[in-house]
């Protein structure tokens, strides 16, 4: 009885230690993410946002008549929302849950600074 215990122990801090791993390692890969992100957009907007389901990111530079570029989770460009030049693509239009992570002091948009993950 004891060796199933500590064997049981043993399975519990090996699970434990799994899903703590993958946590980090997803983490570091958001940071990386926002990092590329940031350095093209440090004088523009970045939201987070979900898309079925998946993170993803809205980004826009601090333009009048910017195209607004949509980012997942891996940094790749998913779509593009030219509302002023043409017609946005459908993603535009479905994404969930927005919230500004990222817009610097001077903007065109007149709304506060926000640096949610101390991007540099």
């Amino acid at each position: 009885m004891k060796r199933i215990i500590v064997g049981l122990f043993i399975l519990l801090i090996t699970i434990l230690t799994g899903v703590n791993l993958f946590m980090l390692k997803s983490k570091d890969k958001q940071k990386l993410v926002l990092e590329k992100l940031f350095q093209a957009y440090k004088d523009g907007t970045i939201s987070e946002c979900y898309y079925q389901g998946n993170r993803v990111y809205f980004t826009s530079i601090n333009a009048y008549d910017a195209v607004d570029s949509i980012y997942d989770s891996e940094g790749k460009n998913i779509g593009l929302c030219n509302y002023a030049w043409g017609k946005p693509d459908k993603i535009c239009e479905e994404l969930k849950n927005c919230e500004r992570i990222y817009l610097p002091e001077k903007n065109i948009w007149g709304y506060p600074p926000v640096n949610k993950y101390n991007l540099k």
